[in-house]
């Protein structure tokens, strides 16, 4: 058959029998960051399968084709960990080999819901009123970033850090409850960003000698990374890890392998002390930066800098006392607390009052 007939047949076949198209996601599906990255075609097909078939409650999936181990396990991180949506959908499933063993490949997957349809659709609908509320107090004129630093700020003062109960480990943990472990502010954080039109994913990876959540976030097309749970500080709420960069985040966060094709995110142009203008070298001046701290925590109660260089961080730290000093005979008698990150590079000062 000429080569050009071919062709003729193959654009005819297309514009008869519709092409897969991507899942019916709550909200624009270009806000999936992982899917569009990390997985290859054929991955992005049978999780486009599983999804539809688990947003329908359908929890037994037949799969077109036998596919290998690795094939379905890369899919089940993206449809078990980055879609807030699903859940109703349980932690525990079971492979279906096409022959004696997993060498014939999987033909399909059985899921164990969570919780029943009815109490998943209500589930489902308190949730996305967390949302509209959300967006009732944020002006239509607010820019994608004023958008994220509201939601990461409301999340954070919101939710408890809890490791207790089942659903402190899913977004309705932290929603609807206000607790939550990491994964729970990771995938809570990703639905309201993505009900937003920002788009963004889940990281899991270990962090301080365990397993971890964060996010990845898509600002205006710089890529940055937030971990909305060590921002939610004892205390008080921090933004150390709000839109840092990759070298910044793995200085003690370090990502599953799965997650090395997400899109680098390098600059930090998003970030808020670089915004701010609380962001310094080592060629600052060390008062002038206090007196920029002081000033910020006088009319917040707390404020924080970063630095860009251990060098820059330790000139900081080694003329803080005397600046300290120098300060508050212009200023009065002055009480406060630190914290100190030099991982981060950052300093926060917290409970600041003066005496005049």
């Amino acid at each position: 058959m000429p080569k050009q007939f071919i062709t003729i047949v193959l654009t005819l076949l297309s514009t008869i029998i519709p092409l897969a198209g991507a899942p019916d996601t709550p909200y624009p599906f270009d806000t999936v960051i992982a899917y569009q990255h990390v997985l290859d075609r054929d991955q992005q097909d049978l999780a486009d399968l599983v999804y539809k078939s688990l947003s329908s409650y359908d929890y037994e999936v037949e799969l077109p084709h036998p596919v290998s181990v690795e094939c379905i396990d890369a899919v089940l991180e993206n449809i078990l960990n980055d879609y807030p949506e699903l859940f109703h959908v349980g932690d525990s499933y079971a492979y279906y080999y096409a022959g004696p063993d997993e060498s014939y490949g999987i033909e399909g997957i059985s899921f164990t819901p969570a919780m029943g349809r009815d109490e998943a659709e209500a589930t489902w609908a308190a949730m996305t009123a967390v949302h509209g509320q959300i967006s009732e107090v944020m002006p239509l004129e607010w820019s994608d970033f004023e958008k994220e630093l509201f939601i990461h700020d409301v999340l954070a003062q919101a939710i408890d850090y809890s490791i207790d109960e089942d659903e402190d480990y899913t977004p309705q943990g932290a929603l609807l409850r206000g607790e939550a472990a990491c994964e729970g502010y990771a995938e809570a954080f990703n639905l309201l960003l993505r009900l937003s039109g920002i788009p963004s994913s889940t990281v899991s990876g270990d962090a301080d000698g365990g397993p971890h959540e964060w996010n990845i976030v898509n600002i205006d097309g710089v890529y940055s990374l937030v971990d909305l749970t060590w921002d939610d500080q004892d205390g008080y709420m921090s933004h150390t890890y709000f839109n840092i960069t990759q070298e910044m985040m793995e200085r003690d966060h370090e990502p599953y392998s799965y997650y090395e094709a997400l899109p680098d995110a390098l600059s930090l142009e998003r970030n808020l002390h670089a915004l701010s203008g609380s962001l310094y070298d080592e060629e600052a001046d060390m008062s002038a930066v206090l007196d920029k701290l002081f000033t910020e925590a006088s009319n917040d109660g707390n404020a924080s800098v970063r630095f860009t260089s251990n060098a820059a961080y330790s000139a900081f730290i080694r003329t803080f006392d005397d600046n300290v000093q120098d300060w508050s005979k212009g200023h009065g008698s002055i009480s406060y607390s630190i914290a100190n990150d030099d991982v981060q590079l950052v300093i926060t000062i917290l409970d600041f009052t003066i005496d005049t």
